[in-house]
């Protein structure tokens, strides 16, 4: 889809980015594509990427505050799967601050991963989150 801007700007959508963090069983990538409505994002690494779960943010205001963004979030999980303890703040992050529908499908894999595999992979995971936001929103600002 071919859509212009307000300046004039024309952009053929989905727009799509990719960012890759980590090395060997720690690498973590993250594909995103921005649409003219919403945003899907894949996480997927570890020894074996595959498809986990599938996270659903939508920004809406927070009930607390009504001037602050807050999201609603819905969780698909396939059975005996905990990938989206990864894919949940990554959709609500970027639901929340780019005021954008987002869906996160994420697959992260580590055979017998000890607490210290884990603290890489979330690091690596929140790098790669931070960079797509940053790419995100460059993209929302056009």
């Amino acid at each position: 889809m071919i859509k212009s801007n307000d300046s004039g700007l024309i952009r053929k959508y989905p727009l799509l980015h990719t960012v890759i963090k980590g090395e060997g069983r720690y690498s973590i990538t993250g594909i995103i594509s921005y649409t003219t409505d919403g945003i899907v994002v894949q996480l997927c690494g570890g020894e074996k990427p595959h498809i986990g779960t599938v996270v659903l943010s939508q920004p809406r205001p927070s009930l607390a505050n009504d001037e602050n963004t807050s999201a609603t979030t819905s969780i698909l999980n396939l059975l005996n799967h905990k990938d989206d303890i990864a894919a949940k703040p990554v959709a609500e992050m970027l639901a929340k601050t780019l005021n954008q529908v987002v869906v996160v499908t994420a697959g992260i894999h580590v055979d017998n991963a000890a607490e210290h595999d884990i603290e890489i992979l979330q690091s690596n995971i929140q790098q790669v989150a931070d960079e797509l936001l940053k790419w995100a929103s460059s993209v929302n600002k056009a």
